[in-house]
């Protein structure tokens, strides 16, 4: 299963240039790369079997930007695995991690993984308990 900096680069990097040819003496050459070659603020990867963060100096590199982020209906299974990629978007405000299997206790979290802009966290059908949403609730800036 790919990791999140995998499925990024399979979704975003495209290769090579295409050489229209007219009948004129005129050559133009169109990059192959599409304009969204750059990561968007809104950065959609959902039922892509997402299954971990992966290169963390990647993943710096790549998702400086993103503000909402949807990873639903992959993988995941870890909060290590979820916190890990949330930590590498400093400008997070939207989440949705719906129909990932989320129901593992979220073991000691770090008081520095702290989300500031982070305001909605979607957790539809993720078997979280009301143990983990506490302290879920606890990380965010209510």
């Amino acid at each position: 299963m790919p990791s999140l900096s995998e499925a990024i680069h399979k979704k975003y990097d495209k290769e090579g240039d295409v050489c229209i040819k007219f009948d004129l003496p005129v050559e133009i050459y169109v990059p192959k790369i599409s304009p969204r070659k750059s990561i968007p603020s809104l950065l959609v990867l959902n039922d892509c079997d997402i299954d971990s963060a992966g290169d963390e100096h990647e993943l710096d590199h790549l998702c400086q930007i993103v503000e909402e982020l949807d990873l639903a209906q992959n993988k995941l299974e870890k909060w290590a695995e979820v916190f890990g990629i949330l930590n590498h978007m400093p400008k997070l405000k939207f989440v949705n991690l719906s129909f990932n299997n989320l129901q593992s206790a979220i073991a000691s979290v770090n008081t520095q993984t702290i989300f500031p802009y982070l305001r909605n966290l979607v957790l539809n059908n993720t078997q979280v308990d009301w143990k983990a949403v506490r302290t879920l609730l606890r990380l965010l800036p209510w």
